[in-house]
């Protein structure tokens, strides 16, 4: 990594992380926990046993960044050299049968559990700010942790399902 010049991306997702806009305790109050992940899909950790939460709240987006931001920095202020490598997963549930737009929803797994933030699309617009900064805070993670971006579909035909039920777990 020495001598590599970081790009646009990695140095907004750094100022991001670093910035200290909701507390813990506040971010407590964003959390809902479920007992299996929304979208049916497997944690990436070895252990496959961590509380899996819901971050935010419908309709707030800027709120659930917020939520997700201060989950991130809890999670990286507990991370020491004994804990499993985080994972980082994009999932792009498709908004409309066309599948040109997508609700957003970012995961990262780490020891203390799995974090999803909704309320993110690819195309509104506090939707898609709060995409664009959670983007910017995985390439930074996925730069300085060396860890990949795991990006995966959900197809409008169970994205609607899916969704419905995540805005029903929320409310």
């Amino acid at each position: 990594m020495t001598g590599q010049a970081w790009s646009p991306e990695v140095v907004h997702g750094l100022r991001e992380i670093c910035g200290k806009n909701m507390s813990e305790m506040d971010m407590y109050e964003e959390l809902t926990f479920l007992s299996n992940h929304p979208f049916n899909m497997e944690s990436l950790l070895m252990s496959g046993r961590e509380p899996i939460r819901l971050v935010g709240s419908p309709g707030d987006t800027k709120n659930s960044v917020e939520a997700m931001l201060a989950a991130i920095r809890l999670c990286l202020s507990h991370h020491d050299e004994y804990c499993e490598t985080p994972y980082l997963r994009v999932i792009l549930a498709e908004a409309e049968s066309s599948g040109t737009q997508h609700y957003v929803f970012f995961e990262y797994g780490c020891n203390t559990g799995i974090y999803i933030c909704g309320g993110c699309t690819d195309f509104s617009g506090g939707g898609k700010g709060g995409k664009d900064r959670l983007e910017c805070v995985f390439a930074f993670l996925s730069y300085t942790l060396e860890i990949p971006i795991d990006r995966v579909n959900v197809p409008y035909s169970e994205a609607k399902r899916l969704c419905k039920n995540i805005d029903d777990m929320r409310r």
